[in-house]
This record gives C-alpha cells, sequence and structure tokens, in this order.
C-alpha cells in the first residue's frame, strides 16, 4: 500500500531541512506515539553533503486488532537518510516484533514561493496471510493522522528562532 501526500509549511525550505534532520522533531514526534515506552536518537554518520541517524524505541506489543498490550515492549530502529543534494530524507522502520511488516518512505523538501512544499510517501508491506491487507489499512489510517500532527510540529520547529 502507497500513500503520498503533498504538504505546504510556511517557511524556507533551509529551516524545513534543518528541522527534518532534528533530535528535537523526531523524538518529540516518537515520544508522543501511542505505546511507545522510550525512544533514543542517535547520529550514525554526519558529513556536509547528508546525515544518517536513527530513532530507537521500545514499544508496548500490540494486538492483532490493534489494542496496545502493556504486559510486554519490543524494539524498533527507525533508520534515516538525509541527501542534501536531493533534499530527500529517506527512511525505513523495522520493529523487532515481525519481519512480516515493513514501512519505509520519504521526505522531500521543495522550494514554493517564500514557503516549502514538503512531499511525502510511504510504502506499507504486511505480509500477514488473510489480515495483511486490513494491517496495512490500519497503519495507513494512523499516519494519515499523524500527517497533521507532524506538519505543525514541523512549521513551529521551523518558525522558531535558529539556536
Amino acid at each position: 500500500m502507497n500513500l503520498n501526500r503533498t504538504s505546504r509549511i510556511a517557511a524556507p525550505p533551509e529551516r524545513v531541512a534543518a528541522v527534518l534532520v532534528s533530535e528535537e522533531l523526531h523524538l518529540g514526534l516518537e515520544r508522543d506515539r501511542e505505546g511507545v515506552a522510550e525512544a533514543a536518537f542517535a547520529v550514525v554518520s554526519d558529513a556536509p553533503g547528508g546525515r544518517v541517524f536513527e530513532l530507537r524505541s521500545r514499544e508496548y506489543r500490540r494486538t492483532l486488532t490493534g489494542a496496545i498490550d502493556r504486559s510486554a515492549t519490543v524494539a524498533s530502529v527507525t533508520r534515516n537518510t538525509w541527501d542534501a543534494s536531493t533534499k530527500t530524507l529517506r527512511w525505513s522502520y523495522e520493529s523487532g516484533n515481525s519481519d512480516r511488516i515493513r514501512i519505509a518512505g520519504s521526505y522531500r523538501v521543495e522550494p514554493d514561493g517564500a514557503g516549502t512544499r514538503l512531499v511525502y510517501d510511504v510504502t506499507i508491506d504486511a505480509r500477514i496471510p488473510l489480515v495483511g491487507g486490513r494491517v496495512a489499512k490500519y497503519i495507513a489510517g494512523e499516519m494519515e493522522t499523524s500527517f497533521r500532527e507532524q506538519d505543525r510540529r514541523i512549521e513551529r520547529l521551523a518558525k522558531a528562532p535558529a539556536s
């Protein structure tokens, strides 16, 4: 299943790009996500043309219906790779809970007048017999809902005075 979305952020592309690779954005979003017990941000490599970083989390296990089971946690890693030449952040999510669900995507930063167009592309692959399609639709719905909050947070951080 593929999701594509374009948002307009009322901030310059350079600021939006800086926010997209920031610890503040990713840790904030992860800690606010339902079912996350703990989260940590780690830079794997940092160079003028790109940055690779990971968001490592412990999430409460989910039941087959998507409900949170607080009796156990599973590890997950979201690996992000920023390419400054294409102004694209590519990411992939892996959960220790299952290799049957793969989620990956990208954010592309494009100038749009005085602001920025942020283009999201996401692929959800749920390889679960009989219910995989429903699981992918559930994940897609959760992501669609989170995009709005993510856009608001990116815009707020991009408009904040640079530190």
